[in-house]
């Protein structure tokens, strides 16, 4: 988790260093939730007001509903493309401290992650796993929470580039 942590005190050194506002959103992928719980655990202590929010596939739901539930609850083993976030139920210290840190947990769809990608790789020129693409397209979501984005400075860990050339292409001609 303090590993994973990194990620936020990176993205609150970049954004200091340009005199940018401080956070209002911390957007971050959730699996097991070891780099939710090291991200906001830093951004609590460097920006305590920075609202957290964990975004997983709707198809890979554990944690939300384990947020719903107030403790983990196992799912079946879920078919997503976000295979890193495949998961079947949050790791129980992460889950304890992300309990206390995280303010909301969203869905995306699989069209919205591979929009997500098809952005990330058309605006930075960088090919991201499924996975890592989960927390800016619950950003782009056009379905719900966008509008709650305006006027906000919001920050989104884009992690992981482990997706082979040929998947990554066959993903986004798909869609």
């Amino acid at each position: 988790m303090i590993g994973q942590g990194t990620a936020a005190l990176e993205l609150h050194r970049q954004i200091a260093a340009q005199h940018q506002p401080e956070l209002d959103v911390l957007v971050v992928p959730m699996s097991g939730g070891g780099l939710m719980a090291g991200c906001g655990s830093a951004m609590s202590a460097l920006v305590p007001d920075c609202e957290l929010i964990g975004v997983e596939p709707a198809n890979a739901d554990d944690t939300a509903r384990s947020f719903a539930a107030g403790h983990p609850v196992p799912i079946e083993q879920p078919s997503t493309i976000a295979d890193g976030l495949a998961i079947t139920c949050p790791g129980t210290n992460t889950f304890a401290l992300n309990q206390q840190l995280v303010d909301e947990v969203l869905t995306v769809t699989e069209e919205s992650i591979v929009g997500a990608m098809r952005v990330i790789q058309d605006t930075l020129g960088l090919q991201v796993e499924p996975s890592g693409a989960t927390a800016l397209a619950a950003v782009l979501d056009r379905r719900g929470p966008r509008a709650r984005w305006a006027g906000l400075t919001v920050g989104v860990i884009i992690s992981g580039g482990n997706v082979d050339s040929d998947r990554y292409d066959k993903l986004l001609a798909k869609r």
